[in-house]
């Protein structure tokens, strides 16, 4: 009969007696070892360099002595073929060499292996995987290493022993080739070409980097990265870079180091090119994208297309795109790889070779680490938190936040880690994760802080020479219990605070007062100090309050309509109103006094609503004299006290010849009982302020006047 032992390349073998043999001639020259074959998918056979012979035919005899050979693909075949038993053949005759065939499926962690090379260490013996993985030796009893190189980058050689007694199934399952990290590749078709959407800008077309910084922290082999480099020639790089285009191997310690290499060679980016970037994805599995596209090679007139990707995940990818058509366009003068940020740890793809495909993708991923992410916020606003510290408890791994609050640990997996997170001026917080090889696990983190906030940042304060003042600064603490302090930057002796210490419940409030004493003070002077507010505050741990006094060298403050005098909620004093007489102050014109005791709305704060219950109408000016030159600020207090319509009140207010309140109508403006203020600033030359009432329509009205020189100010 005859049979035939296929691979690719096929092993006939021709039985003339029903006894399938093959001569091996003992003491035999060892099989020679050609380069890696190249696969149907253009990568090569492993670094073990299996020889793959042509199709033989012949006859096999027992070989006399057992194989001792270690299951390596690394072990050169013996000079005597292996030992077995004698038995009868199949049909029984006496002294012949039986038969026996050895069968299985060649798989990787990436699926069946076809076009993987099998052969019978010390002997001659070989054939490919099918398209299914799938083989078929034949051979006579004995003990035999049965090795196996693929045809693909991504795995690497095996070799098992087979005691061959009679028909045996021996299944393979090739190891991924990996690096010390545990990085491993797989090469898949078909998948989706990314591309980058942001043009980088470089230097030259022949040579170059453009840097940006990510949008989210990444990893590579175990460090994290928030800012990238990219070249001209081929390299994603985050940690040293070069602009060099002359390739090499991997891992070297020569720079660039940290780095993607999806097509490491001489390019250029020309009018007809461009690299271009993008970011795409949620949390946490975003990914960064980088793309060439249509990079000349240096010195030939062909283009090609490729991009690399790289997950937060601490997954990467490569993707090519018209690399078809010559040597150097699949890869003959370029390295493709990734690299460890010292270049002692790499896992090279290829170097020099032509092992690229149009549509083909490189997948890598870690089979040794995992990602632990987040965010970390302030848990008072929910906001991330700058400069916060996530850390593995036992020095695993640590990461320093940016202004975004993420953070992103690479560490070794299978574990389980507790992580400590802290940052200045708030609690510390600890979580636990568990992960597996390759996973994600996300936690975020809220730490509490106190949050002491003031109601203002700036207190200015009008006051005439040689008189007090008090004004309030109120705290408030919204977040954890914190204590407090405020203090002045450059004491000045004219301003107390009271408490100037203390401690803000969560929740609680307290009312700082500010003494001001300008007893000494020259008038017309403007006095200045900062206060600065310290607390166990995150977000601000300190804060700074500016106080202004001016010592005003004039002020006259008016109830107008007011019978007796009054103080107003921050202090200050406030005069009854009067007509004019020469010399002082007072209205003008046939007015009447007009009162309610129903509430005002709108009182400012630093006011009083006594101030608005009461007004003087009818007059067509109030007249002050006395008055320093200089510039003056003019608050008007205004409101309507009777159930007018909208258009029943209506008139301007002018200071010293100039309109600066026109047809002002308070029924339409405010409404009835509801305080509304207006504020001029005004140039005084002559000793005497005029303000001019002039009505439109019904009388003229004003509930209140201070006039006060501000030599803080400026007119044109």
């Amino acid at each position: 009969m005859i049979g035939a032992i296929s691979g690719r390349r096929g092993i006939l073998a021709t039985l003339t007696t029903g006894v399938l043999a093959f001569s091996l001639a003992v003491g035999a020259a060892p099989t020679q070892a050609l380069p890696a074959a190249v696969g149907a998918d253009g990568a090569r056979a492993s670094a073990s360099s299996l020889h793959r012979p042509t199709t033989e035919t012949g006859t096999l005899t027992r070989p006399d002595t057992p194989s001792t050979a270690a299951p390596s693909a690394s072990v050169p075949p013996k000079a005597e073929a292996p030992n077995a038993r004698k038995k009868q053949n199949r049909t029984g005759s006496a002294g012949e060499a039986a038969s026996a065939v050895i069968s299985g499926t060649i798989t990787s962690s990436a699926g069946v292996e076809a076009n993987a090379l099998i052969t019978v260490e010390g002997t001659a013996v070989s054939t490919t995987s099918a398209a299914d993985g799938t083989y078929s030796l034949t051979l006579p009893p004995g003990t035999y290493n049965i090795a196996v190189g693929p045809a693909q980058r991504c795995a690497s050689a095996a070799s098992v022993p087979v005691e061959v007694t009679g028909d045996v199934t021996q299944n393979v399952t090739l190891p991924d080739k990996t690096d010390t990290f545990g990085t491993v590749c797989e090469v898949v078709a078909g998948a989706p070409f990314p591309q980058g959407t942001e043009k980088l800008r470089f230097r030259t077309p022949h040579s170059g980097l453009a840097g940006f910084p990510l949008p989210f922290p990444v990893p590579l082999y175990g460090h994290t990265y928030r800012g990238v480099s990219v070249s001209v020639d081929g390299v994603v790089t985050f940690g040293d870079s070069t602009t060099s285009g002359n390739n090499s191997t991997l891992p070297t310690g020569h720079v660039p180091n940290g780095s993607l290499y999806p097509f490491w060679d001489d390019l250029t980016i020309d009018s007809g090119a461009g690299v271009y970037w993008s970011a795409t994805g949620t949390a946490p599995h975003r990914k960064l994208i980088v793309e060439w596209r249509d990079a000349l090679i240096q010195g030939t007139g062909e283009r090609v297309s490729f991009a690399a990707v790289l997950s937060e995940d601490g997954a990467a990818s490569f993707h090519y795109r018209d690399v078809q058509g010559s040597p150097r366009k699949s890869g003959a003068s370029a390295t493709v790889g990734v690299e460890n940020h010292t270049g002692t740890d790499a896992l090279l793809y290829s170097f020099d070779e032509a092992t690229l495909r149009d549509g083909m993708s490189i997948n890598f991923r870690t089979t040794k680490t995992a990602v632990i992410t987040g965010v970390v916020t302030d848990a008072n606003d929910g906001l991330p938190i700058a400069r916060a510290s996530a850390a593995v408890t036992g020095g695993t791994g640590s990461d320093i936040t940016v202004n975004d609050g993420a953070y992103l640990l690479q560490v070794p997996a299978p574990g389980t880690y507790d992580l400590a997170f802290s940052a200045s001026e708030y609690t510390s917080e600890s979580v636990q994760r568990t992960v597996a090889p390759g996973g994600v696990a996300v936690a975020n983190a809220a730490l509490k802080t106190g949050r002491v906030t003031a109601d203002t940042t700036a207190v200015t304060v009008v006051v005439p020479a040689g008189q007090q003042r008090t004004r309030t600064v109120n705290l408030t603490n919204t977040g954890l219990a914190s204590s407090f302090s405020i203090a002045e930057m450059d004491v000045q002796g004219w301003l107390t605070l009271t408490p100037a210490s203390g401690v803000l419940a969560s929740g609680a409030g307290q009312a700082v007062t500010l003494g001001i004493d300008t007893t000494g003070a020259t008038a017309g002077s403007t006095l200045g100090t900062t206060l600065r507010v310290t607390s166990h505050s995150g977000r601000a741990p300190e804060f700074n309050v500016t106080v202004i006094v001016v010592v005003t060298a004039y002020q006259v403050a008016v109830d107008t309509g007011g019978n007796s005098a009054l103080t107003d909620s921050v202090g200050d004093p406030w005069t009854a109103d009067r007509p004019y007489t020469a010399g002082g102050h007072g209205y003008l014109g046939n007015a009447s006094r007009v009162t309610t005791s129903k509430p005002i709305s709108g009182v400012p704060a630093e006011s009083a609503p006594a101030l608005y219950r009461t007004a003087r109408q009818g007059m067509y000016e109030y007249r002050f004299d006395g008055l320093p030159a200089g510039t003056y600020r003019i608050e008007l207090g205004f409101a309507e006290l009777a159930a007018k319509r909208p258009a029943k009140r209506v008139f301007d207010v002018m200071a010293e010849g100039a309109e600066f309140v026109p047809n002002l109508d308070l029924a339409l403006e405010a409404g009835v009982r509801v305080a509304h203020n207006r504020y001029i600033t005004v140039r005084v030359t002559d000793g005497q302020l005029n303000l001019r009432f002039v009505s439109h329509a019904g009388k003229t009205l004003v509930n209140s006047i201070r006039v006060s020189e501000r030599s803080d100010l400026f007119v044109e």
